[in-house]
């Protein structure tokens, strides 16, 4: 089989939900900019939990307490950096213990703010696309 990964990245997300609205952020990287959940990779050794806690403290100061799991992808999805790495992505539904010290620490975070659920769907990527619509459809009536 040709063109199959031959390597996984493991990725963890945080959905901060308050008053209809979700935390996003808007990033650069590799010579492009994106919108995604705020989070990221999974480093050998860790938990999702304890990565997905480091992720927000590094990328943004903030410590959060992790609320319920939202939604594993069951589904194949190359990563949009290198077509050899299959990504699996897990998100969980997240609360921010210290939103007032919110700072962004991460040279590739343009930005981080809070966008209304109802707005149309901002997200780059097809994961988060799909968690943007579920949310929706969880937090919407």
């Amino acid at each position: 089989m040709k063109n199959i990964p031959h390597q996984f990245s493991i990725r963890v997300y945080g959905c901060a939900v308050k008053d209809s609205h979700v935390l996003v952020s808007h990033e650069h990287y590799q010579g492009s900019y994106f919108t995604k959940f705020p989070g990221g990779g999974v480093e050998f050794g860790e938990g999702l939990h304890d990565a997905l806690i480091r992720e927000w403290k590094e990328e943004m100061g903030l410590d959060i307490s992790i609320q319920a799991h939202f939604y594993t992808q069951d589904f194949f999805q190359s990563s949009a950096f290198d077509a050899a790495v299959q990504i699996v992505t897990v998100y969980y539904l997240v609360d921010i213990l210290n939103e007032k010290q919110l700072e962004i620490l991460d040279h590739r975070l343009q930005e981080v703010r809070w966008l209304p659920i109802s707005s149309e769907n901002p997200m780059t990527f097809p994961v988060d696309q799909l968690v943007f619509e579920k949310l929706k459809s969880t937090f919407l009536l």
